[in-house]
């Protein structure tokens, strides 16, 4: 921790904050002596102990709207949550593509444009969106193209925020990781994305949580496409 911590006392939202990457970003955010509120959906065995906790999947418009509440109140609001779907185009439903457009680009869209005013009221944000594996620029998918162009549009938000919050001291980046090791693979799942990795080792939760945790700090880091990936190029 730092001597002068301006993140203690502040009001941090980590939507997908229960489990995975959002989890251990809320962890980081509470020991800097942040007030976190983490919402998702209820994950097993893993200890909330933060300020207060939400547990919700989104499907009901009262969700959306205690959620939006919550945005006005954040300085720091970190957007973890995010469907994965591999599928190749033929195969993608139009349920598949709702789901993606929903949450992997409106979802951190619109919370950001709530936060962003309110931010500017404050003249203080950050905000940390997250893209996918190799989205910092445009590319082709052959199993993934839906949700990839998803990610892919991350780059577009952050950089527009970005310039829209400069002037009042608001930061938007985003990180871009590799294979996470996270509670939600299977070890099988694990072993098959451990053999695609430069080193053979999965990223560590621990590490993502730290590449948040420099943006967060940073004055000068804004729009930044943070990849968190080991180098991977598939």
């Amino acid at each position: 921790m730092k001597q002068t911590d301006f993140i203690k006392g502040k009001r941090a939202l980590v939507v997908g904050g229960t489990g995975g990457i959002g989890h251990a970003i809320a962890e980081m955010l509470e020991e800097r002596g942040a007030h976190v509120l983490v919402t998702g959906r209820k994950s097993g065995d893993i200890k909330i102990d933060f300020e207060k906790e939400q547990f919700c999947e989104l499907t009901k418009k009262s969700e959306w709207k205690e959620l939006e509440k919550e945005v006005k109140n954040a300085d720091i609001l970190c957007v973890c949550f995010g469907p994965f779907i591999q599928k190749s185009l033929e195969e993608t439903t139009l349920q598949d593509w709702q789901k993606v457009a929903l949450f992997d680009y409106a979802l951190p869209g619109y919370l950001s444009s709530i936060a962003l005013s309110e931010m500017k009221k404050r003249n203080f944000g950050r905000i940390i969106l997250f893209g996918g594996t190799r989205t910092d620029q445009i590319r082709a998918f052959r199993t993934n193209a839906a949700y990839a162009g998803a990610k892919t549009a991350i780059a577009v938000l952050t950089k527009s925020l970005s310039v829209e919050g400069s002037p009042f001291s608001i930061s938007a980046n985003a990180i871009l990781p590799g294979f996470v090791d996270t509670e939600y693979l299977s070890e099988q799942t694990k072993e098959a994305l451990k053999a695609k990795m430069p080193d053979k080792k999965l990223i560590m939760k621990k590490e993502i949580a730290n590449a948040a945790e420099f943006l967060i700090d940073s004055e000068s880091a804004n729009g930044v496409l943070l990849c968190v990936d080991k180098g991977w190029n598939a």
